[in-house]
């Protein structure tokens, strides 16, 4: 008897093949994706929360570090709280560090339209 066959006879309800657990896996994942873009207002990657809050990625990383950002991982990808974000944007705002954007979705039209200036860092 291999193993594989002795612990499938041990534990039945395991998937019997790797594709199986991965498709099992990937879609209790998007499940729990789905779950916390509903319950945080949206998910935004680290690069997307730099542009928006007009600072480094390692001002993010930063933010993450220190608790002020959580962070969410699915598939491979991590994935911050636009709620969060749109906190950190309104209180740069409201200390006047948001230059002439005073809404976060003015902000993020104006970097699709690519009419923000790229920052050297």
């Amino acid at each position: 008897m291999t193993a594989t066959a002795y612990i499938g006879e041990l534990f039945p309800d395991l998937p019997t093949s790797e594709k199986e657990k991965s498709e099992e896996s990937n879609f209790a994942q998007f499940k729990r994706f789905l779950r916390t873009c509903d319950e945080e207002g949206g998910l935004v990657t680290r690069s997307q929360a730099a542009i928006l809050l007009q600072c480094s990625k390692q001002a993010i990383h930063i933010y993450i570090s220190s608790g002020t950002l959580k962070t969410f991982e699915f598939f491979g990808i991590k994935y911050l709280s636009a709620r969060e974000v749109e906190a950190r944007f309104d209180r740069m705002v409201e200390n006047g560090k948001a230059g002439k954007y005073k809404t976060l979705s003015s902000l993020a039209c104006a970097a699709a339209a690519n009419e923000i200036p790229e920052k050297k860092f």
